[in-house]
């Protein structure tokens, strides 16, 4: 009854143009004060009259108290773009019982902690509590007051067989998900769960927290490497991504209790996403019981997906409300002034007019805008700083720093130093983090972007310059995030959910109340997605790549594979879909996997399904080498099978064989192995020097050779054809060919080619061999190769950690339990390691404290 009181009220209070006018004006004072950390400021304008204050705390007070999301979004900015513009404590008392009252807690911990004098009545004081008793868990020896759809969430998760959870990046989504996961596997006998995240990065980061929360289940595996256990426990959590996982199901039908897609709308990710369908699928055909959760920073279409995965329900839990206030602050040069800017709010009702704001430095610039305007206006704490790639990140990232003073830190002189002595000594990025400016992308190595976010988190890094790699999955807030345009790379048009992911990152949950975005001349941009909020359609890019190339996927069903394009996705989607619908064909389950595809027709399901029937009765392959390689070309497959037949035939068996990447002449036996593999399965000529070229950086790559000697070969190499070319630059392409190349293309097709190796020696009645063959996928995947390395990585640890833990020990075969043990045992203190390997080792729980480094 009151909710319906409330609904028709707040209906009534809004159809009023005045409570417009109050909003917009409180909303423009709210920004207005949160930038006057900068003395430069002109804007001019009057105190807020009480009057108009008390009218918008009532409003919000009747908003607050409907179950209408929108209502209680125009209650919390009131709230909080009051709270930030008063000291009066009677109004920050009245502010606080309306984010209760919305089940803002979050907000509730910053001001307690935050505001001075902050002081309340016994009854809005017992109200509070009340609210936040009625929404508080137990997790672990804390009590944790959650959101009203954290709540809301947490009491579903047990009753869900499949349920998706779409909320903004702070919402607290995975915190929920990570605690129900650990709560699972701490009270069952036997639980095996995987949680597959996209990205290295967030694989990286999940791992660390269920690490952390999971540290006292001293009887649970936590796993990064796909790979049996060998203790054989019967609790075991997989950190995976999804072609991770891929390999694991292809060694093992592992019968999993819960899975989390993490980032879910990546399932419309061309091949990326047909793998991670394949995935689930398995699973639950492994398991029908499985509980599977998806989650993404805001998306629509799940019924659907769930349909195509074969789920007979699916729970759909969704909110747009984020606990931290985020505004999009329009940025505009002023016509004839070289130093003053025009802030207009962009808001769901126009734009708002918040006034000019004189600058220190010329903003005429263009090219230079953007660095310009963070510099102005993004000095009250850390500053996000979009970039459309990698090249032109480090390009604002210097703009930045020649206008910043080198800071006096040791963190960052430490960060510095290990720069140089783990990546490469003449990397521009060394020299940058001394004034506390960095630049971030996806293809940098894993320790090297965790200590540039840790030193952003803590506040050393104040600009962190950044590509679409952060746009998902890292959880890193910022004070301030600025963009200037809605494109990457050549001009290519972003998603509009993918901009409003990465707004979303302005405000830190528990340390700000507001974070603001800044759209910099954003009259100029092609395509304002920022004006309206955006979600992300969750669909299947099998069935979107089916659909819209049905008569390509159908011949390269046949035989017909698409020629790769570097430049176009396409021919390899295509290429996939087919090796998908032939995976399944192999095992006579195409049919079932058409069939969820409502969007094909009866007959052209038909078409596909003979195609399939009949190109497997040409294809001498196993099933299981197409199952489990069907991202690879099954002819292309099919060729390296005939080829190791062949060469089998002429007693050459010895070079078909993968050996240790440390055995002596490992280095001809690889060059071979990769010329057979891009002639064969990637169709490139005999002339190709690929193979070579591959081998030459793989073969290091294996043997654990480290970052700056492995780079300084590449830089050397491609100085040879660029003599002009600036090192940032070297390093970039370094960085990309490892990762590209070594760590996803040749790891994928590693695979491929030990399978149908394993396939034609049993064939041949050669199954003695079989034992010689060395793991060389897994290698490239890991960038290690000993039994110690493995044992390290799957720990936690970075590459670079694992290379300098596997040195500190004379034993390289060390199981993970004895590494775990060795590492219990180890006096940092006595070991000059770089603080930052300390500070991984410490986060994973390896060794329980830091030390002093000004000892070091």
């Amino acid at each position: 009854m009151t909710d319906t009181f409330s609904t028709a009220l707040s209906t009534k209070i809004q159809s009023h143009d005045d409570f417009w006018k109050d909003f917009a004006f409180i909303q423009s004072y709210g920004i207005k004060k949160s930038l006057l950390s900068n003395d430069q400021t002109t804007l001019d304008f009057s105190e807020v009259e009480v009057t108009l204050i008390n009218r918008l705390l009532y409003s919000a007070s009747v908003f607050s108290q409907t179950n209408n999301e929108k209502n209680k979004f125009l209650a919390q900015t009131i709230a909080l773009s009051i709270l930030i513009s008063t000291k009066d404590l009677n109004i920050r008392e009245r502010t606080t019982n309306i984010l209760a009252e919305i089940g803002n807690f979050p907000s509730i911990k910053y001001i307690n902690e935050n505001f001075t004098n902050h002081s309340s009545s016994f009854l809005s004081d017992l109200k509070v509590k009340l609210l936040r008793c009625i929404n508080t868990i137990s997790i672990g020896n804390k009590d944790i007051p959650l959101t009203d759809f954290q709540f809301k969430v947490w009491n579903d998760l047990p009753i869900m067989s499949a349920g998706s959870i779409s909320a903004p990046t702070s919402a607290g989504k995975s915190f929920l998900i990570i605690e129900y996961l650990c709560q699972k596997i701490a009270h069952e006998s036997e639980f095996i769960a995987v949680y597959i995240a996209p990205t290295r990065a967030l694989l990286a980061e999940v791992y660390r927290k269920i690490s952390l929360r999971l540290s006292n289940e001293k009887d649970v595996r936590l796993s990064t490497v796909p790979s049996l256990d060998s203790e054989n426990r019967k609790k075991q959590i997989f950190v995976l991504t999804q072609e991770r996982l891929h390999v694991l199901l292809s060694i093992t039908d592992l019968n999993v209790n819960l899975v989390v897609i993490d980032e879910a709308q990546n399932l419309a990710d061309g091949t990326r996403g047909m793998i991670l369908q394949d995935c689930l699928e398995r699973l639950k055909q492994i398991n029908n019981k499985i509980q599977i959760f998806l989650l993404s920073p805001g998306a629509e279409g799940f019924l659907e997906i769930g349909r195509l995965l074969g789920l007979e329900t699916i729970s759909v839990n969704e909110t747009a409300l984020s606990p931290v206030l985020q505004n999009r602050i329009i940025v505009k040069a002023v016509d004839g002034e070289a130093k003053e800017l025009e802030l207009s709010l962009l808001s769901s009702n126009g734009v708002i007019k918040i006034g000019n704001f004189k600058t220190t430095r010329g903003i005429g610039d263009s090219t230079t805008r953007l660095a310009a305007c963070a510099l102005e206006l993004g000095s009250g704490g850390g500053s996000l700083v979009y970039a459309t790639g990698p090249a032109d990140a480090e390009n604002i990232a210097n703009q930045l720093t020649a206008d910043i003073a080198t800071q006096e830190s040791n963190s960052l002189k430490e960060l510095s130093k290990f720069i140089k002595a783990h990546i490469h000594p003449e990397y521009g990025l060394a020299e940058m983090v001394l004034h506390g400016v960095a630049f971030h992308y996806g293809k940098m190595p894993n320790l090297l972007r965790e200590a540039i976010e840790t030193a952003f988190r803590t506040g050393d890094i104040r600009y962190l310059v950044c590509t679409t790699t952060l746009f998902q999955g890292i959880n890193l807030p910022a004070r301030s995030v600025f963009i200037n345009t809605p494109t990457r790379g050549r001009g290519v048009v972003l998603d509009s959910a993918l901009l409003w992911n990465f707004a979303g990152r302005a405000g830190r949950l528990g340390q700000d109340l507001v974070g603001n975005v800044f759209l910099v001349d954003y009259h100029n941009w092609k395509d304002q997605g920022l004006t309206e909020a955006a979600k992300f359609k969750v669909s299947s890019a099998f069935t979107e790549t089916v659909i819209n190339h049905f008569d390509k996927v159908a011949r390269a069903i046949s035989g017909d594979m698409p020629l790769l394009n570097p430049q176009d996705n396409t021919p390899n989607n295509i290429r996939a879909a087919a090796g998908l619908i032939l995976a399944r064909a192999s095992k006579n389950q195409s049919k079932a996997l058409l069939l969820r595809n409502i969007k094909l027709s009866d007959e052209q399901r038909d078409v596909l399904d003979i195609e399939a029937t009949n190109a497997l009765e040409n294809l001498r392959l196993s099933a299981h080498i197409i199952e489990n390689n069907w991202t690879a070309n099954p002819y292309g497959l099919q060729r390296l099978a005939e080829k190791l037949r062949n060469k089998i035939n002429k007693n050459e068996i010895e070079d078909l064989i993968p050996i240790h990447p440390r055995e002596r002449k490992s280095f001809e036996r690889y060059v071979k192995i990769f010329r057979r593999i891009s002639i064969e399965i990637l169709g490139m000529n005999n002339q190709s020097p690929y193979g070579a070229l591959v081998a030459t950086y793989a073969i290091p790559w294996m043997q654990g050779t480290p970052y700056p000697v492995l780079l300084n070969k590449w830089v050397n190499y491609k100085r040879k054809k660029s003599p002009q070319a600036h090192i940032n630059n070297l390093v970039r392409t370094g960085f990309e060919f490892i990762e590209d190349v070594l760590r996803f293309q040749m790891v994928q097709l590693g695979k491929a080619y030990i399978d149908v190796l394993q396939m034609v020696l049993i064939e041949t009645n050669n199954n003695h061999k079989l034992k010689e063959i060395f793991d060389f996928s897994l290698a490239l995947e890991l960038g290690v190769s000993s039994p110690s390395g493995r044992a390290f990585v799957e720990l936690g640890a970075s590459r670079i950690t694992a290379l300098t833990l596997e040195a500190l020990f004379p034993d390289s075969e060390l199981t993970t339990a004895l590494a775990r043990e060795k590492l219990s045992q180890l006096n940092t203190r006595a070991i000059n390691l770089s603080p930052i390997i300390i500070s991984e080792l410490v986060e994973l729980g390896l060794i329980e404290e830091m030390p002093d480094t000004t000892n070091l």
